[in-house]
């Protein structure tokens, strides 16, 4: 998610994703698809999961481990988005109706998810987070900026140790993530996610709540659907 963040501003009809303004709401098209997205991600995992083990075919028991450690990681990930963006949510860890699978699934292939540099940056954000090792840090960085540096101008994109800060980092995230739907997350995790760190970066968003918009509105379809909505509230929206 880019969408109400320091690098994102948009007057379209999901303002309210962008403006944190009165149409952030639990009738928002844009929540159900998060919502319904990562949910049907989880669901796929579950079902690779449970039914991994009466498929034939696998070349070996090694192949079989591999697919599932695939589908595990890509249910935590998927989970992880949940999380953060809606807080307290089901965990589901059973699959669905079969007949929904197979109706519902829309494309066979491989979908990237995550990348090479940003891994690079998760590794260089830890070695600081860690114990501060700046010269750890700055292994991890250089090559990502040597990487996208105009052939003949890489000695431009030189750092040196001592600008390894959290900081750094995160301006280098937003470099090299941008555009990849990971910025809400990352400021999030810096502690960036503000009123008032907002009103330096993007003057636009006038209404951030620091008690409110950590979190989106969980879909009011959602709510509408179970007995124990109450359960769950509608994180103060």
């Amino acid at each position: 998610m880019e969408m109400g963040t320091d690098l994102w501003d948009s007057e379209g009809k999901e303002v309210g994703f962008t403006r944190y303004d009165s149409n952030m709401n639990t009738n928002m098209g844009t929540l159900k698809v998060l919502w319904n997205g990562f949910y049907a991600s989880i669901n796929y995992c579950n079902t690779a999961i449970y039914y991994a083990p009466m498929v034939q075919g696998y070349a070996s028991e090694e192949e079989l481990n591999a697919k599932l450690a695939e589908a595990y990681f890509l249910r935590g990930w998927s989970n992880w988005h949940i999380v953060e963006q809606f807080g307290k949510v089901v965990l589901r860890t059973e699959p669905s109706s079969i007949y929904w699978i197979k109706n519902n699934q829309k494309w066979p292939g491989d979908v990237p998810i995550i990348r090479l540099g940003e891994i690079y940056l998760v590794a260089a954000e830890a070695a600081l987070r860690y114990n501060n090792d700046q010269a750890t840090t700055l292994k991890y960085v250089q090559p990502i900026r040597n990487r996208a540096a105009v052939t003949g101008r890489q000695a431009e994109m030189a750092v040196s140790q001592s600008d390894m800060t959290l900081d750094f980092i995160l301006a280098e995230q937003a470099r090299e993530l941008s555009g990849e739907q990971v910025r809400w997350y990352d400021m999030k995790r810096h502690g960036k996610l503000t009123k008032e760190y907002l009103a330096k970066t993007n003057p636009n968003i006038l209404n951030f709540d620091n008690a409110k918009h950590q979190v989106r509105p969980i879909p009011q379809s959602y709510l509408d659907a179970i007995a124990n909505a109450a359960e769950f509230g509608n994180n103060g929206y």
